[in-house]
């Protein structure tokens, strides 16, 4: 192995990279890892067993951890794509790796539409490349939600209040939630242009302009509108 996805993804998630380094860290890991099924988890696969390494260095080739999109260290490098602002990056992960998605051929990935996998067989294994494996087995989910809640739409709790830190992909004019938080409910809605990648937040609450991008705990067991947008 030369290169593991998860040593780039948390050069970045962790934020105790250098912004110089972490952005060569994900460039590497697009250059090697990229497939048409996501990001592999590592490069190149076990050939034969490696005592330091264990179990993964007999699995066969593109099966298991050894050489296949692992789809949860694949959420891991959105998430990290997204702390370090490349949301289009981070989608195109996300769009790989759902099955619900039309890039996926129903032939090759036959799993149900609406189900996250444990993995994808890797090219290492011609045969079945792009396979899904052990359907309805990740812990993926929870992860996709915190990434897409918290920092695509970029709505993430702090001790202050509601952090509005929005990172959209380019494409996108328009995003919302509801969060419910601290015994209120927070309708919000995200504008900005599009082809704009990150930029000036403006936040307003219930009409009101909020001196920076938190929202303060209302706690009222009331529904209040938040307005954000990004210019």
């Amino acid at each position: 192995m030369e290169i593991y996805l998860n040593s780039q993804s948390w050069a970045a998630i962790s934020r105790a990279g250098d912004p110089a380094r972490v952005a060569q860290a994900l460039d590497a890991a697009d250059a090697r890892l990229d497939s048409p099924y996501g990001p592999l988890l590592l490069d190149p696969p076990y050939y034969a067993y490696d005592p330091d390494v264990g179990r993964l260095s007999v699995l066969r080739l593109g099966c298991g951890e050894n050489g296949t999109v692992y789809v949860h260290a694949a959420v891991f490098y959105a998430l990290a794509n997204l702390v370090a602002r490349r949301p289009d990056r981070a989608m195109e992960v996300l769009r790989r790796i759902a099955p619900m998605f039309e890039e996926h051929d129903p032939e090759i990935t036959p799993a149900a539409p609406y189900s996250y996998v444990n993995s994808y067989v890797g090219p290492a294994y011609p045969a079945h490349a792009g396979r899904t494996i052990a359907n309805w087995y990740t812990s993926s989910c929870s992860w996709t939600l915190l990434l897409i809640t918290d920092w695509l739409l970029g709505v993430r709790p702090t001790y202050e209040g509601l952090l509005i830190d929005p990172c959209l992909p380019s494409e996108w004019e328009r995003a919302s939630l509801r969060r419910e938080w601290r015994g209120a409910s927070y309708e919000i809605t995200i504008i900005k242009p599009r082809g704009l990648v990150g930029g000036r937040v403006a936040v307003s609450l219930d009409g009101m302009a909020q001196p920076g991008n938190v929202v303060p705990a209302v706690s009222d067991g009331r529904s209040h509108v938040v307005e954000v947008k990004v210019s």
